[in-house]
């Protein structure tokens, strides 16, 4: 029976017997104590420790079974592993449409992140929360890889009208954008001469949507019509460390505006 256990994979054992590892973990039991800690029937507990013990995950001392060194340490990584696809499972919405191999940030970092997604009902959801949060900020930057008009103008009124302070790096297309159609150029010009814009342009295309408010941080995905259709959004230290280096990364290889 023994070698039989043995051959079971070993993710497949953390996988069927973890709630008996972490039920050892701060401290050792015996089989009675496993048997209600767990809630489960003796012969259950028999399997499992069998199963554990023949990985090495647990071993039995003084009367109880305890996690080995290796057995503490597969313990957390197979829980940071649930936590980790738990989080992606969540930013799915924004997964579809975010091109991952240019975005270098750990997303276990965004395990506290919420997730706003465009829906039938509420196509512009991500959108709407973008405006809302740059509207209440006194610092805006941000890589815009688009511009709307409405974007556009929500932007001079926080400028111009409530004194916002804004950096914002912009692709070429939506430089030529701001210079050559009219309304845009307006609002545009407007905000300049307030002192507090500064728009600089990049050498070429921006991936995705990256604000950066006072304590708020929001990455944005939009599909090949330039519908928006998700935003995360997190005020966790880490992600915010992330996006100062990344914009400051394209800030330093972009042209001025003009």
């Amino acid at each position: 029976m023994c070698s039989n256990i043995a051959r079971k994979p070993l993710l497949d054992v953390l996988e069927q017997r973890i709630d008996a590892l972490e039920s050892v973990r701060e401290s050792g039991k015996d089989k009675r104590e496993l048997v209600e800690s767990l809630d489960c029937s003796r012969s259950t507990v028999d399997r499992s420790i069998r199963e554990l013990e023949s990985h090495g995950l647990v071993a039995y001392s003084a009367g109880e079974y305890r996690p080995t060194t290796f057995g503490r340490l597969a313990l957390a990584e197979y829980r940071r592993f649930e936590e980790r696809v738990e989080t992606m499972k969540r930013l799915k919405p924004a997964l579809e449409w975010l091109p991952v191999e240019e975005f270098d940030l750990d997303f276990g970092c965004l395990t506290d992140a919420e997730v706003i997604v465009s829906t039938p009902s509420d196509p512009y959801a991500p959108a709407n929360r973008h405006a809302d949060v740059a509207s209440q900020a006194e610092t805006f930057r941000a890589l815009l890889p688009a511009v709307g008009l409405n974007q556009l103008e929500a932007g001079r009124q926080s400028a111009v009208e409530d004194g916002q302070r804004q950096h914002v790096v912009v692709e070429p297309s939506v430089a030529e954008q701001l210079r050559e159609k009219p309304h845009y150029a307006e609002k545009i010009e407007e905000m300049l001469d307030t002192g507090r814009v500064e728009i600089s342009v990049s050498e070429g295309d921006i991936p995705y949507f990256l604000g950066l408010y006072d304590e708020i941080v929001h990455v944005g995905v939009e599909d090949e019509d330039g519908i928006p259709r998700a935003l995360i959004e997190t005020d966790a230290e880490e992600i915010r460390e992330w996006a100062d280096s990344t914009f400051a990364e394209y800030e330093r290889a972009a042209r001025a505006f003009g």
